[in-house]
């Protein structure tokens, strides 16, 4: 007979009066702690990490390291030393 894993859901957690839920090893702000709003956020981030299967998807403003170190560093032509 099979088994199935049962999904853990992050908790809720506060630090420094903010919010945040860590979702595969990242913390995700929400907001202040203590409000409604925050409280909503948490639960549409949760049911979005679960509709994804448990992978957050990055939007496109944010840079990865990754994406950072593929980036072509171009050399300094032309610097003043000031003495």
């Amino acid at each position: 007979m099979k088994t199935t894993k049962k999904t853990r859901i992050p908790s809720f957690r506060h630090c420094s009066k903010r919010g945040f839920v860590c979702l595969n090893g990242r913390r995700h702000y929400l907001g202040a702690w203590g409000y409604p709003e925050t409280q909503d956020a948490y639960g549409r981030t949760i049911a979005e990490w679960l509709s994804n299967k448990k992978s957050y998807q990055v939007t496109k403003d944010e840079l990865s390291t990754a994406k950072l170190l593929k980036k072509p560093v171009s050399p300094v032509k032309n610097f003043t030393v000031i003495p």
